[in-house]
């Protein structure tokens, strides 16, 4: 599996397995409306990281900082794309989630740049789209 892969990277934290539960994820999926893609809970329940190398920010539902809580910061971006789509339609060209196949934000890197799950209806076929600051 992929997930055991980033063990060369990311140290698993064992403190976490039971932490996370079916039910928390039920929680979380319920309130965002949409089924979460396995691997994403795979990976916050093993490694429970924020952060990859201090440059990939990966979103995760559980945090308490807002500015990597899924629900929050996801929020907080999924407005400013779509103040951005509303000025500048050409280079924002995807529906933004809950509309169907819409973005989810899902990551940020230290570069400003963000990053999305392409939705879908289908759970675990989700596509990844980045959108560069620069």
């Amino acid at each position: 599996m992929y997930i055991d892969k980033l063990e060369n990277i990311i140290k698993s934290n064992n403190e976490l397995s039971d932490k996370y539960s079916k039910e928390k994820w039920d929680e979380i999926e319920l309130t965002l409306g949409i089924n979460l893609p396995t691997d994403y809970k795979q990976f916050i329940n093993k490694y429970g990281v924020e952060n990859i190398n201090d440059f990939l920010w990966v979103l995760n539902p559980f945090t308490l900082n807002s500015n990597l809580n899924l629900i929050e910061k996801g929020a907080e971006i999924r407005a400013a794309y779509i103040i951005s789509k509303i000025e500048f339609p050409e280079d924002f060209t995807h529906d933004m989630f809950p509309n169907n196949g819409g973005l989810l934000p899902c990551a940020i890197t230290d570069n400003g740049d963000e990053i999305y799950w392409l939705t879908s209806k289908i759970n675990d076929e989700w596509h990844i789209v980045v959108y560069e600051s620069r």
